[in-house]
């Protein structure tokens, strides 16, 4: 059958062209098509159950509310296990179903059991599931603030985000839910005097039942009037206090009782359970969740659109500002293997090109590259289309790419290999020319089925890998489909396009191995070492056992069989291997002395790579997303008083650090089913600048304790110290000192950094200013609705550049937002408007794309903007101000530092002394 498919594609290329082609464009497709994440979704398959019963404690919502819902959920079918959690106002019960269920109808059948029981619960408790989005899907955090220099109070910024911002961003495709967290919720509180109450006889409830009736509108059907119907109704919604004050309760002889009669009606704080922070001012934050099986990048996409939307419509000096994207992991993660495949691939082409010498067969073998790792997008496509498994590209499924890089290539080399082989024998020395279909028929066959096989005898060794489950098999298991792809992609092009292309571009004159220089070299070279050992079976399998041994000392052996870092296993797993290795060697071994030899000498290998330093053990790679999340536990119970003053003052001595870029603080729960955490826990996430942008200002030990001995001895031989003192007295005064002149200068160090990067944000804020206002007023003046003949004043434009500097230059100087940028250009073209310098500003602020950037709208459906144009050019701008001061600041840090260290280690040397 292989042996057909060869001979078809031979004899029908141009067929087996178009198909591959066709199966490239569906690859690409699928690349851009398939999710995109750094790591695979290691999260359990699991269904939350939440329910609210405010003013409840933890022991009443566990008797009346968890424990009898935990009972009915648990006879679900598929159910692993169930945990649950009872509260302070909520109850939240987290169902694991089995992998294999599917996550929707998981979410199915729990609401089916929650419709069967609700009856069963106390009065006014509904429980609802959470939203469908999974433990990994909080994709992106952002604050409300105020623009720098404007001061908005945080009650107000909660209603904004409430109702205005966080419903809108919801809206976004892909979108599961967005969470509000901190400001100050207001809330109507009505404070009753008891007294009042027993004076007019009216129960708590009564008072309750009337203000929750005069809430509520009414229908009064229609009337007719002049031939028209007009709808009836009684607009009964609270306004203002003023409304719950005149709301009557009752009458008592005809004359009413208002609620203002018994209680004070105020305008107050909602009961809070979540504090959210940013570099020591409270602010009013959202997060979003991604709905289950979407693609991050694509929904993040889309969140910072609607952002960028919204932002005209706010408020005056209200923003938006991310503090927290995944987009930078996933680039950054994506990127990296993207690069390193491009390279595997562009070196395997070099590496053919010298070897074989032939430029037409490098393109047949290296189109097999692109051309496999395509179809493995395609089979995961397709699989994830057709709901059989979800595969997604992230750094174990992009890996898996990777490894198979030089795999990839091995079946066609050998195609290509054995065809010019027979071509050479055929020609020699002339050109290869005419019709040799036959021939190379023959050539591909004869190698085509062991090309096939071989392939098929790899993919058996990733059987274990398919089998593994739990966290494990979700991490592995990437890594395993793509690498299997790949491998079939490699082996249906090695016997259809390769055999197709080989008539059409093995042409011209064909070198033999012997004329070429590495070939020829590697053989001269290899050759004598291979006569030389072929005799010496004993020395080979002594080598071979030797390098085992001394492998096994450094791997991590007991990872193999999933032990994690456990030393006794290690410890077991090497005797074991020890024991295997040295029993085969010897028994193997030809001669009596030769095999005391081996067993003596494997021994001592075995006693000394039994000491050698470990390869570390992690289960997850080292991923630097420029965010750390420190999560540390306060004092339980302490109150939201305590926990605002902890979190700002924490979150101050992180934002102390020049490496520092902002420090967002989370107290307490968000406002989501998805988040129980109580009020003493925090989460704070730590953003640090790029590393390009981080001072050099760190002293190491060794260089300390260098320049220490120095200093000591020129004290010693001036005598200031005296040198009566034993040689480990003098030891302990070197380290000590050294150690303590070391915190001390990073102490300095880190302040003056701090110090000039505040400096450099000012800086940074006016020219990011100067830079918007030279931009705009460029692309105005030389528009079409520009009518003012002279240009705007040089005290004009200096005023204009000064008011932005304050606000909108400091917020462009710590974020670039094209959605603020776009606001601004609004605000600008309504003052040039009514300065009478343009006449449409919706007009004159369309702009007329370049060649670039009509290929750009082309590929990717998007305008460029006057707003794009701006904001890449301050981030342009900004990169080249970041690297020029941090230079200059590298620069004041050395000459600081030098005279610095000096004179800490000669005070703490005087200091020890004494």
């Amino acid at each position: 059958m292989i042996g057909k498919w060869i001979e078809f594609s031979i004899r029908n290329p141009l067929v087996v062209i178009m198909i591959s082609l066709a199966l490239a464009g569906w690859g690409i497709y699928a690349a851009y098509d398939t999710p995109i994440d750094a790591i695979p979704d290691l999260g359990e398959n699991q269904v939350i159950v939440f329910a609210d019963w405010p003013g409840r404690s933890p022991r009443e919502i566990e008797d009346q509310v968890t424990y009898p819902l935990s009972r009915k959920l648990q006879g679900l079918a598929g159910v692993r296990t169930l945990r649950s959690s009872s509260e302070f106002n909520f109850s939240m019960i987290t169902v694991i179903f089995e992998d294999k269920i599917n996550f929707y109808f998981a979410r199915q059948r729990v609401l089916e059991r929650l419709a069967e029981n609700s009856d069963k619960l106390p009065a006014g408790v509904t429980p609802y599931l959470a939203p469908d989005a999974t433990s990994l899907g909080q994709i992106y955090w952002y604050t409300v603030e105020p623009t720098p220099g404007t001061t908005i109070d945080s009650s107000r910024l909660w209603g904004i985000n409430k109702f205005l911002i966080a419903p809108q961003i919801n809206s976004a495709p892909g979108v599961a839910e967005v969470a509000s967290v901190g400001g100050m919720p207001m809330e109507y509180q009505i404070d009753v005097n008891p007294e009042n109450l027993r004076a007019y006889g009216i129960s708590l409830g009564e008072l309750f039942d009337s203000v929750s009736r005069s809430n509520q509108p009414a229908g009064g059907g229609v009337i007719q009037k002049n031939n028209a119907e007009y709808i009836v109704r009684g607009i009964g919604w609270i306004r203002g206090k003023e409304d719950i004050e005149n709301t009557i309760i009752k009458e008592v002889e005809g004359t009413p009782i208002y609620v203002k009669t018994i209680a004070t009606v105020q305008i107050g704080t909602r009961f809070r359970r979540g504090v959210f922070e940013k570099n020591g001012s409270e602010v009013v934050g959202g997060v979003v969740l991604m709905r289950y099986g979407e693609n991050p990048l694509a929904v993040t996409s889309r969140v910072k659109e609607k952002i960028r939307l919204l932002l005209p419509s706010l408020p005056a000096g209200v923003r938006i500002v991310p503090a927290y994207d995944r987009t930078r992991l996933i680039e950054g993660a994506i990127h990296t293997l993207a690069e390193v495949m491009w390279h595997e691939m562009v070196i395997a082409a070099i590496a053919i090109i010298l070897i074989l010498g032939h430029i037409r067969s490098v393109f047949v073998i290296c189109i097999t590259l692109p051309l496999s790792v395509l179809f493995s997008f395609s089979m995961m496509w397709a699989l994830r289309n057709l709901g059989i498994i979800d595969i997604q590209a992230n750094i174990m499924s992009l890996a898996g790419i990777t490894i198979s890089i030089g795999v990839l290539v091995d079946q066609a080399i050998v195609m290509v290999e054995n065809a010019s082989h027979h071509l050479k024998e055929k020609f020699g020395n002339n050109r290869v020319s005419g019709d040799n279909t036959e021939l190379i028929i023959k050539a591909c066959v004869s190698v085509g089925r062991p090309i096939f096989f071989s392939i098929l005898i790899m993919l058996l060794s990733f059987i274990p890998v398919f089998l593994l489950s739990g966290r494990e098999g979700k991490l592995f298991h990437p890594l395993a489909y793509t690498k299997t792809f790949a491998l079939i992609g490699t082996a249906l092009f090695s016997v259809t396009l390769v055999p197709a292309l080989i008539p059409l571009l093995i042409r011209g004159r064909l070198r033999s191995e012997q004329e070429n220089f590495i070939v020829r070299s590697f053989i001269s070279i290899y050759k004598p070492f291979l006569s030389w050992f072929m005799p010496r079976i004993n020395l080979v399998m002594w080598m071979f056992a030797a390098l085992l041994i001394l492998a096994a000392g450094i791997f991590p052996l007991q990872a193999l069989v999933g032990l994690g870092a456990s030393e006794t296993a290690w410890q077991n797993m090497f005797l074991a291997v020890l024991a295997i290795v040295t029993s085969i060697t010897v028994m193997s071994t030809m001669g009596g002395m030769n095999q005391i030899f081996s067993l003596v000498t494997l021994i001592a290998l075995g006693v000394c790579a039994h000491s050698f330093p470990k390869i570390g053990v992690a289960f997850m790679p080292a991923l630097d997303e420029g965010t750390t999340l420190d999560m540390p536990v306060t004092v339980p119970r302490a109150s939201v008083t305590q926990v605002i003053d902890d979190l700002k003052a924490r979150d101050a001595l992180v934002r102390g650090f020049p490496e520092v870029e902002s420090v967002v603080g989370k107290a307490g729960r968000a406002d989501t089913p998805t988040d129980p955490s109580p009020l003493d826990m925090v989460e704070t996430f730590i953003n640090f600048r790029p590393k390009e942008f981080w001072p050099r200002r760190v002293l190491k030990y060794n260089d300390g304790i260098r320049q220490a001995t120095t200093i000591l001895s020129s004290l010693e031989k001036a005598g200031y110290v005296s040198k009566k003192v034993t040689a480990d007295d003098r030891s302990n005064m070197l380290v000590e000192s050294t150690q303590k002149a070391i915190e001390r200068f990073d102490e300095v160090q880190r302040e003056l950094a701090t110090r000039r990067f505040v400096e450099m944000e000012a800086s940074l804020a006016a020219l990011c200013a100067k830079e918007f206002t030279s931009k705009a007023i460029n692309h105005f003046s030389n528009g079409s609705e520009w009518i003012g003949t002279p240009l705007l004043s040089d005290i004009k434009l200096a005023e204009l550049e000064a008011r932005l500097t304050k606000g909108f230059g400091l917020a462009m100087a710590r974020h670039v937002s094209i959605g603020e940028i776009e606001k601004e250009l609004r605000l600008f073209a309504d003052m040039l408007a009514s300065e009478k310098l343009i006449t449409d500003p919706a007009t004159a602020m369309k702009t007329a794309p370049n060649f670039i950037e009509v290929i750009s709208e082309k590929i990717t459906g998007k305008n460029t903007t006057l707003a794009d144009r701006i904001t890449s050019q301050l981030l342009k701008t900004q990169n080249q101000f970041w690297h020029k001061e941090v230079q200059l600041l590298d620069q004041e840090l050395f000459y600081h530092g030098t005279s610095a260290f000096i004179w800490l280690a000669i005070e703490e040397l005087f200091t020890y002394s004494r």
